[in-house]
């Protein structure tokens, strides 16, 4: 797990479990659990939760994404947020 007060980073997120962070998170090549930061999340592959004040965005997720504004090429899971995107559909407030 990485804390950090502002910002945390990880290029191969293999090894990190989570990450919290005052502003922003980067989990590269890997799988990441959970991200919560106040206000944006990165990863590559998300097998939980990603929590974000403002953004989060991931290549895959599997699992949920809580934020103002959500992103995944691939989503087998949820999206809660003032709008949410899940390869082409793009939907307000819940995803699927």
């Amino acid at each position: 797990v990485q804390v950090g007060g502002l910002y945390n980073a990880a290029r191969h997120s293999s090894g990190v479990s989570g990450q919290v962070a005052g502003l922003n998170n980067f989990a590269g090549q890997g799988t990441c659990t959970f991200q919560v930061a106040g206000i944006y999340n990165q990863a590559d592959t998300v097998a939980g939760v990603q929590v974000a004040g403002i953004a989060n965005r991931a290549k895959k997720v599997r699992g949920v994404q809580i934020g103002l504004f959500n992103s995944a090429d691939s989503l087998n899971g949820l999206q809660v947020g003032l709008l949410n995107r899940s390869g082409r559909r793009w939907l307000p407030l819940l995803n699927w």
